[in-house]
């Protein structure tokens, strides 16, 4: 998603606005939904690193270093 023209990164601006656009309004409540299945030994897991991704990706795009 993040590889503009020959293989370079897309610019920060195009990164954060696919990921506000695309991924940031429904992954949240996904990984949530991942993480309350308590009786799962690999979904919870997964949700909860899930989690931890997004909050650091949103982290980035808001200090402007993704």
């Amino acid at each position: 998603l993040s590889a503009g023209r020959h293989g370079a990164p897309a610019p920060v601006a195009d990164q954060r606005s696919v990921f506000n656009r695309h991924v940031g309004p429904w992954a949240g409540h996904f990984c949530a939904g991942l993480e309350a299945a308590r009786n799962s030994v690999l979904y919870a897991p997964v949700g909860a690193v899930g989690r931890v991704f997004l909050e650091i990706e949103a982290e980035a795009f808001r200090m402007g270093v993704a």
